[in-house]
């Protein structure tokens, strides 16, 4: 496996120092190699992050509802109504259902960005074309993690 590219993102890269992280977030100092395949070592493929902008806070709902079936309850939702991106961290297993799930329609065309392994985005991609007429705007794809772009009309 390789560590670099398993690090939290909170983390910098120094010349000769490796990965560090800023006083007063969740991990602070140097982290060696042995400290970052415990702490990364257990990436599952249900772990995914959505983005959303567009719409309204009601649309961000419903896109995470559409999403709860693949991969439970969110450790994060979105809310605030005056925030331009929402955001949703998924981090469990749902109960996987190939089923379409009727999201009803989305006040305004909604951009979603999915982010997490390769299969966790492929998932969710999946999931939110069943639901919606989704457009795919792109994708990039690193060494552990994928994002992929998508545009949901209704």
């Amino acid at each position: 496996m390789d560590v670099l590219t398993r690090v939290p993102r909170s983390a910098r890269f120094l010349p000769g120092r490796g990965p560090v992280w800023e006083r007063g977030s969740r991990l602070h100092g140097r982290l060696d190699v042995n400290e970052a395949e415990e702490v990364v070592g257990g990436m599952s493929d249900t772990e995914l992050t959505v983005t959303m902008s567009g719409g309204g806070v009601a649309d961000a709902r419903a896109v995470v509802g559409v999403l709860e079936e693949t991969f439970g309850t969110p450790a994060q939702r979105p809310r605030g109504e005056d925030a331009t991106v929402r955001v949703a961290t998924f981090t469990g297993e749902g109960h996987g259902s190939a089923e379409r799930t009727e999201a009803g329609p989305l006040s305004a065309p909604v951009t979603v960005t999915v982010q997490g392994t390769p299969e966790a985005v492929r998932r969710a991609s999946d999931t939110l074309a069943r639901s919606f007429t989704a457009r795919d705007e792109g994708a990039a794809s690193g060494d552990q993690e994928q994002e992929r772009q998508l545009l949901l009309e209704r």
